[in-house]
């Protein structure tokens, strides 16, 4: 067996396994081997698009994409790190020209849902969603992708002043994915808009318990804390923060003032 089809396969059974570290050493070492193939291009092209490098994970994605034209995964992480860049248009077009080759492949439409999703689109997204489920798409993942409608009605309604209602929607996507942290600092914002601390603390807490590295959910909390006087809990959670996200955007003005207080 060739080297770069060993690796492929290492990769995949350490991602089944949840080490993903492993599986992009055996994809990149798969990539230096065959940097040629398709399914190479596509395994590697993924790894650098789950760890920030999109624009080299486009080019590699779009290159398996054209020589794997009726591989429909391939071409839909093609158009997610499209839509990773921003590109919207270019991703829409990249979907549209798969919905007229696949009309009834699930993995389209769930694309074209979070394309609705990052446009903020929640009515779009509830049809490519419906047709999705039509078509097979697999309970979870259409439990995943109603939680992120929900969030974004949430934020939508957030942004219009209604409160209610946008707490509402953040409590469904809570029910549809617990494991998501997303919402519960949403619930946070909007609690500190109506004037409960406490409110608001727990939510940033409970955002914590499930993601402890959140950037948003630390920084909110921090500030929080520091101004109810508990400068400890403050200096660590901006600690923590600024471990992680060295430039995150008032982290180091905050540190200084909880610095100051302490």
């Amino acid at each position: 067996m060739s080297d770069w089809i060993s690796h492929l396969q290492h990769g995949y059974k350490a991602l089944s396994e949840n080490h993903s570290t492993i599986a992009y050493t055996h994809f990149h070492a798969a990539f230096e081997e065959n940097p040629e193939h398709p399914l190479v291009c596509f395994a590697w092209g993924q790894a650098l698009a789950q760890t920030g490098h999109t624009q080299e994970a486009v080019v590699l994605l779009e290159k398996a994409a054209r020589a794997e034209p009726d591989l429909i995964e391939i071409a839909c992480a093609w158009a997610k790190a499209v839509l990773d860049l921003g590109d919207f248009d270019s991703a829409e077009r990249i979907l549209d020209e798969l919905q007229d080759k696949h009309p009834r492949d699930h993995l389209v439409r769930l694309t074209l849902v979070e394309l609705a999703v990052r446009r903020g689109d929640p009515d779009a997204a509830e049809t490519h969603l419906g047709t999705a489920e039509k078509h097979g798409a697999e309970p979870r993942t259409l439990r995943i992708a109603r939680a992120q409608i929900a969030q974004v009605r949430g934020l939508l309604a957030s942004r219009a002043g209604q409160h209610e209602p946008a707490r509402r929607h953040f409590e469904t996507a809570i029910e549809l994915e617990p494991a998501w942290a997303g919402p519960w600092i949403n619930l946070g914002v909007i609690a500190e808009g109506t004037a409960e601390v406490q409110r608001a603390m727990s939510c940033y807490e409970q955002a914590l318990q499930i993601d402890p590295g959140h950037p948003v959910a630390l920084y909110n909390a921090a500030r929080l804390h520091s101004r109810s006087g508990d400068t400890r809990t403050a200096r660590d959670l901006i600690t923590r923060l600024l471990d992680a996200v060295p430039e995150y955007p008032g982290g180091r003005e905050l540190a200084d003032s909880v610095r100051k207080a302490d």
